[in-house]
């Protein structure tokens, strides 16, 4: 029978408690390894929705234009720093929040425009 690399870190780990070099705890998590961090959830797309209050036939438009998810990375190639001038975002930041999966942003402004944002 073979032996694979896991299997050989493991007998590597239980001679050095068998001869006192490690204790059982340490031995433990260099097993298990409890200190990995898991993997958080990307999201890939961006779904967006933007109703205006000037007539029916706008909002229908804007609809029509962003019925279909967007891919982030599209998004991603816009972005330019003269846009986050006046923001404490730094472009990096702002990637990384786009990444999150299951972010939901409603934003309204004075204007009676409301765009709502998730990442799907």
């Amino acid at each position: 029978m073979k032996k694979t690399k896991k299997d050989r870190k493991l007998n590597k780990i239980l001679k050095k408690v068998e001869k006192n070099k490690i204790d059982i705890n340490r031995a433990y998590e260099m097993i298990y390894n409890n200190n990995s961090r898991k993997r958080e959830k990307r999201s890939h797309f961006i779904k967006l929705r933007i109703k205006t209050k000037e007539s029916r036939g706008v909002d229908r438009f804007l609809g029509f234009v962003f019925l279909l998810p967007i891919p982030i990375f599209l998004i991603t190639l816009f972005i330019k720093d003269k846009h986050l001038k006046n923001s404490n975002l730094s472009k990096k930041d702002l990637k990384d929040i786009l990444r999150s999966k299951d972010i939901l942003l409603n934003l309204k402004t004075d204007d009676g425009v409301t765009v709502k944002i998730k990442t799907i």
